[in-house]
């Protein structure tokens, strides 16, 4: 396989195979792609083998007179594998005239075997030897027939050619097939095993398109250790493929099962988003999910920011790069002027932005116009992010201003400034708590966001209750029931349980692997809504919270609630955080369960884009991939 001058990566990749069924396996322990010995519907022809019969055909125990055998005729005796499963042609021994006169002296004679060729049934050479080389003939005086101990002749195979069948194994259809010639090779010295050529090679010998779109091609992979692959040069992965080897048992392929079926594996796409931001805000959006060896086509262009009105950031336009099969490595991020100049160079006299993003970390960097996903790039994520600047974008901008603090971020909604100022914000105030500060400084930046780096601490506060229960002693008091008199002269208290209200609190929470139930707020109780649910791995907001029946809920629209049990609460926070020195880092769900079959390796850098607070109690994760949580205390913040 060429290796490509990849800007992103490199990576050799092909498909993958399996245990041969039958007395025949593949040599690797654990693979994908099944090779099985396929054994073809009998069919009734004339015999195709070296053996040519003469005017007269006799059988073993069919009356004939000794005196009657002469160099006319022909003695039928049928054949098979050693195994005695698979019929071949029947053998015509030809008597020599000396080998006759010995039988009629005495009567017994010991013919020499020689090979079979013959045809297998869909027309394959094939080349038997006689697991015996001496076949003993004897004729019986008293019935008139000729009798041997060995009523059938075994054979082994010693050379052949093999139909190899590759097929798609999702859908069991074949994609092509191909006659491996003389791979039965057999003898002592010799393993009985062929090398089951790949549809690359095939392509280039037949000079055909022959490789799968969409699928690995005929190579053995192990899928289950590659998210421990260790690369050998950088961060390149390297999917350890190896070429099939089938092996064969010489004593059971017959004319009726000389095939082999390799299944194709269906590979993950190559997934390519392009996100462009005008102002920080979506301008437009375009996705493709490319199948593997297939080849671009040509794509409508989206359109961009009129350059004369709006400037390029370099400083956040990138693209980022992951692998489904090789989780291990994380995300790589390609920025900087050779990044810029790689996508808007106009090296093949063409403004095709998109083509050039859909190529980009694919092709050969000698060969432009090439524009084939190739396999290597089974599973690759590419997010391309382009941050444009309006040039005459108003001096005055509204947005939300997020500020954080020790209870959770709180958002402050349409706050307006002018860009480059500093600006006051109003600190939100929360029922039951009383902030350290009432205002906080905020920066409008010149793409059209509102940012603080201030904190603001909450502190609980404790209600006195003592007013309240005097108001309700001193209206007691105006009233002359006497049905709380205790005698005394004093009247007790109502005792009156107040109706829980919500507090205001701002945050972000997102759902796990179930639909949410959404619940209603009525004179203190929830009422579950059987119509509508938040939906699986989905974000929201939440204004307000509060504590029913020792459950405590979030407000996400008006009167639709979730229970915190069912969602994760997070703050958005984007940083980089590194591994210990630790062999693999454990990581999360959002519902706190282990990934078992991935990891983070030791000493290396993450992007995180939130901190969540998973579990019961709350204990603080940072997200690294989208569903993927490593745990604060696992990891340091660069």
């Amino acid at each position: 396989m060429k290796k490509k001058a990849i800007l992103l990566s490199t990576i050799i990749l092909g498909g993958f195979s399996a245990p041969i069924i039958q007395t025949t396996t593949a040599d690797a322990d654990q693979i994908k792609t099944q090779v099985i010995q396929k054994e073809s519907k009998a069919t009734t022809s004339k015999n195709d083998s070296n053996q040519i019969p003469r005017p007269k055909k006799i059988s073993l125990n069919e009356t004939v007179a000794l005196n009657d055998l002469d160099t006319q005729t022909s003695i039928a005796i049928p054949s098979s594998t050693k195994d005695q499963k698979h019929p071949l042609d029947d053998i015509y021994l030809n008597l020599t005239t000396t080998e006759l006169t010995e039988l009629k002296n005495n009567q017994t004679v010991s013919i020499k075997l020689n090979n079979l060729k013959t045809k297998s049934n869909w027309g394959g050479n094939l080349l038997y030897a006689p697991v015996n080389s001496n076949f003993e003939l004897k004729y019986d005086n008293a019935k008139h027939i000729l009798t041997s101990a060995q009523t059938t002749i075994l054979f082994h195979l010693i050379d052949g050619d093999s139909l190899v069948h590759y097929v798609y194994k999702d859908t069991d259809k074949e994609h092509y097939k191909y006659n491996h010639e003389g791979v039965y090779e057999n003898s002592s010295d010799i393993p009985s095993e062929f090398t089951i050529d790949t549809l690359r090679e095939l392509s280039h010998r037949m000079n055909e398109e022959l490789e799968p779109v969409g699928y690995f091609d005929a190579v053995d992979i192990n899928f289950d250790t590659l998210p421990d692959v260790e690369p050998d040069y950088g961060n390149e992965p390297d999917f350890k493929e190896e070429k099939i080897d089938a092996k064969f048992d010489p004593d059971a392929i017959g004319k009726d099962n000389a095939e082999y079926t390799v299944y194709l594996e269906k590979a993950k796409p190559y997934n390519i988003n392009l996100d462009i931001y005008l102002d920080g805000k979506i301008f437009k959006s375009k996705k493709l999910s490319a199948e593997i060896n297939s080849f671009l086509d040509k794509q409508v262009e989206p359109e961009l920011p009129d350059p004369e009105k709006t400037t390029l950031d370099l400083n956040k336009t990138a693209a980022h790069l992951s692998f489904d099969y090789f989780p291990q490595f994380g995300t790589s991020t390609s920025d900087g002027k050779l990044f810029h100049k790689r996508i808007f160079s106009n090296y093949d006299h063409t403004n095709d932005f998109w083509k050039k993003t859909l190529v980009f970390g694919i092709q050969d960097t000698d060969e432009p116009e090439g524009d084939m996903v190739p396999s290597d790039h089974a599973g690759a994520n590419l997010l391309m992010e382009l941050h444009y600047t309006s040039k005459d974008s108003p001096a005055q901008v509204t947005a939300d201003v997020e500020i954080t603090s020790n209870i959770g971020p709180q958002i402050v909604t349409d706050v307006t400034g002018k860009k480059g100022e500093t600006i006051t914000v109003d600190v939100p105030q929360v029922k039951g708590y009383k902030s350290d500060k009432k205002t906080v400084k905020a920066h409008v930046n010149a793409n059209g966001t509102i940012t603080t780096t201030e904190k603001v601490e909450y502190t609980k506060i404790n209600e006195d209750d003592n007013d309240e229960n005097d108001e309700n002693s001193n209206n007691n008091e105006d009233t002359n029931n006497n049905n709380d008199n205790d005698g005394s002269g004093s009247i007790k208290p109502p005792v009156i349980t107040p109706i829980p209200q919500p507090e205001k609190f701002n945050g972000f929470l997102g759902t796990m692997k179930k639909n949410v139930k959404l619940y209603s707020l009525n004179n203190g109780k929830f009422v579950e809504d059987k119509a509508r649910q938040l939906s699986a791995h989905s974000d929201w907001r939440f204004d307000q919270t509060i504590k029913i029946d020792g459950n405590r809920y979030y407000r996400v629209s008006t009167n639709e609630w979730v229970k915190a049990n069912d969602i994760y609460r997070y703050e958005v926070e984007h940083g980089i955080v590194e591994t210990k020195d630790t062999p693999i880092t454990t990581l999360v769900n959002s519902d706190t369960s282990r990934i078992t079959d991935r990891g983070l390796a030791a000493k290396t850098g993450w992007k995180y884009d939130r901190i969540a607070y998973l579990g019961t109690s709350e204990e603080k994760h940072y997200r690294v991939s989208t569903r993927e949580f490593v745990h604060t205390q696992d990891v340091d913040r660069k």
